[in-house]
């Protein structure tokens, strides 16, 4: 039995209820806690909420679950591409392939159980450090995340997102020509149980901007940097698909550009098991020093891989 209460201070106020209470509960997934919180598990001032509620200073959070899931952050000796690492948080390069947290089909091989051994080894096997994930990738974009160490660096650091003051930048390969060298996708995404794929631009949803620049021109690609300046799920594939240019590999929201292309000559000679979308570039400020910092990692091997493939294939001479 879990019985909680929190009483909210100002670190968190303006934190939706359901992201507050992934923090404190790991182990559970946000699809689970949103049960919870929209039944009588989880009370907000003595009332049922809802999962999008924002926390005010004073509101007080009560917490009763009567079974507690098994957790599913198993260590595992999963090997882990470490770009930085504090006291305090630690920034990695997550490859494609990877989920970042179990799911009710996934329990293992995920990043959350290779950072739970991971911190259980440099804690001499006492796992104190639990992981705090203050953002996402999809299981296959690759690239950087920061992972808060500590309580007060989770915090600190999914306010600077939830405030958009961090800074992201993707690399991805796009299908077509784009000729403008740069521009913005400003279209609302919103979600949808009652259609496939359930993300997607329509009029109701929350607003969403992506801005894009070139960085190079294939004769049937198109090489952009994406820098999301609000955090929707799966915003880039869908301002990309939105804007007529659908991310190459991508399954759900380019199956038809992809399926086409793969079915040609040309698309015999380039395969790839996952999009083309790397993390390329995150900046944040540091939670505790308060220093200003950039990370940059390079696209993996399979991604550059194929941008030379294109070249060599399908490139403008």
């Amino acid at each position: 039995m879990i019985k909680e209460s929190f009483l909210i201070a100002q670190e968190n106020a303006g934190t939706r209820l359901d992201e507050f209470l992934e923090r404190k509960y790991l182990n559970i997934s946000r699809t689970r806690l949103r049960r919870f919180i929209e039944g009588p598990c989880v009370l907000v001032n003595s009332a049922i909420s809802r999962p999008g509620y924002k926390l005010a200073v004073g509101d007080v959070v009560e917490v009763e679950i009567a079974e507690l899931p098994v957790t599913a952050m198993i260590p595992e000796p999963i090997e882990l591409n470490i770009i930085f690492e504090d006291e305090h948080l630690i920034v990695i390069d997550k490859p494609a392939g990877m989920l970042v947290h179990p799911n009710v089909a996934v329990k293992s091989g995920t990043l959350l159980n290779a950072l739970c051994y991971h911190f259980s080894k440099t804690t001499g096997g006492t796992n104190r450090i639990r992981p705090g994930l203050v953002h996402r990738l999809d299981k296959n974009t690759s690239g950087i995340m920061v992972i808060g160490k500590t309580e007060r660096a989770v915090g600190a650091l999914s306010k600077q997102f939830r405030l958009q003051r961090v800074s992201k930048v993707y690399t991805a390969l796009v299908h077509g020509c784009i000729n403008e060298d740069e521009g913005v996708i400003e279209a609302p995404i919103g979600f949808d149980l009652n259609t496939w794929p359930r993300w997607q631009v329509m009029e109701t949803g929350r607003p969403a901007r992506t801005r894009y620049s070139v960085q190079d021109r294939f004769d049937r690609f198109t090489l952009l940097a994406l820098a999301p300046e609000t955090g929707r799920t799966n915003q880039i594939r869908i301002h990309c698909a939105h804007l007529g240019h659908p991310l190459f590999g991508d399954a759900v929201y380019g199956k038809a550009e992809n399926e086409r292309f793969f079915s040609s000559p040309q698309g015999q000679l380039l395969k790839l098991d996952r999009h083309f979308l790397h993390a390329s570039q995150l900046s944040f400020r540091h939670p505790v020093t308060r220093e200003d910092i950039t990370f940059n990692v390079p696209l993996p091997a399979e991604l550059s891989r194929l941008l030379e493939s294109i070249g060599s294939i399908t490139a403008k001479k």
